[in-house]
């Protein structure tokens, strides 16, 4: 656990792209469900840096932005464990933390 908060306080550290710098909250998308849960879990201390993040990604439409900010946070190994509310005994993605 010390281990997560030192790597989250680090992160944290990194400039936005507002402020000049660049985002590193997420170098690539999850591919393990655990370690795309323990990230939703302790993402409180980035949440900001990673909604700057989301911003950069942008898209035409609601439609195309919210492919791409799926694919950017994780794999389909990851994607269908979750459906936005939890039906055929998915996880609820409405309930995450993101």
């Amino acid at each position: 656990m010390e281990q997560q908060r030192d790597y989250l306080e680090t992160l944290a550290a990194f400039k936005t792209p507002e402020d000049g710098g660049h985002s590193v909250v997420l170098l690539q998308p999850f591919d393990d469900l655990e370690k795309f849960k323990e990230f939703d879990e302790n993402i409180k201390e980035v949440k900001d840096q990673l909604l700057s993040e989301f911003r950069s990604i942008g898209g035409g439409n609601i439609t195309v932005a919210t492919r791409r900010l799926l694919t950017y946070i994780m794999t389909d190994n990851v994607a269908q464990h979750y459906s936005w509310l939890g039906n055929n005994g998915k996880q609820m993605f409405c309930n995450l933390n993101l």
